[in-house]
């Protein structure tokens, strides 16, 4: 008896996982694709008037929704902010006290700066490869005709990181505005 029951849940286990596999239910898309943390990111979509899958996208892309990740060059949070733009928006947004760690504050800052790029450069392309690159080497690219195609997959950009990020980033723009339409 214990055997079959066994035996059932294993068979039920492997028909969802076939199922699944050749269809990728929405399910699976929902958990490669989370929407975590989201009555943050759309409080300050809602406010800094940005597409929410855009901010999900860069939170993955960032830290994977990790809210305590720091990287080599030591960017922090969720939304791997550099202490520089984190000192900035700080100061911006009147908040001294605000925390890298903490989840809302990493999301408000990093939509804001997020905001100030798509007003600096015009596009959300351009403001996604600042995010990554910097505003500086983005407008030295701009200069030198490196970004002067409209479709950001034919940029000449200089660093491979850039532009596995950009790509990376705008897909899974894509993914979540497929997912959560």
């Amino acid at each position: 008896m214990f055997n079959m029951k066994r035996i059932m849940i294993i068979l039920f286990i492997g028909l969802i996982l076939f199922l699944g596999y050749k269809s990728e239910p929405k399910l699976l898309l929902f958990i490669k694709y989370p929407q975590q943390y989201k009555e943050y990111v759309f409080k300050y979509s809602d406010l800094y008037q940005i597409e929410d899958e855009l901010i999900f996208s860069i939170i993955k892309a960032e830290s994977n929704f990790y809210p305590y990740a720091k990287s080599k060059k030591d960017a922090k949070g969720l939304m791997q902010i550099i202490d520089k733009t984190w000192s900035w928006g700080c100061s911006e947004l009147e908040s001294p006290s605000m925390d890298y760690y903490n989840i809302e504050d990493n999301i408000k800052v990093g939509t804001w700066y997020l905001r100030r790029l798509i007003n600096e450069f015009g596009s959300e392309e351009l403001a996604v490869l600042a995010y990554n690159a910097g505003s500086g080497n983005v407008n030295a690219w701009i200069s030198k005709g490196y970004l002067s195609d409209t479709d950001y997959t034919k940029w000449e950009i200089p660093f491979e990181e850039s532009k596995a990020y950009i790509n990376k980033v705008m897909s899974y723009r894509n993914k979540y505005a497929l997912i959560y339409e």
